[in-house]
């Protein structure tokens, strides 16, 4: 799981309860979370054939 735009305050203050909870695997993700959970771009090499 990727989590983005959490250098405000309140989101790093979410992500630090939930990994004081046990985090990924162990504590359930609070929905807050939900907020700044994204999938990164795939990159495409180019066909070098």
């Amino acid at each position: 799981m990727w989590l983005g735009l959490v250098n405000d305050p309140a989101a790093t203050e979410d992500v630090v309860s939930w990994v004081r909870e046990g985090g990924p695997g162990v504590a359930p993700r609070p929905e807050i979370l939900d907020l700044y959970v994204f999938s990164p771009l795939v990159r495409r090499r180019p066909d070098r054939s």
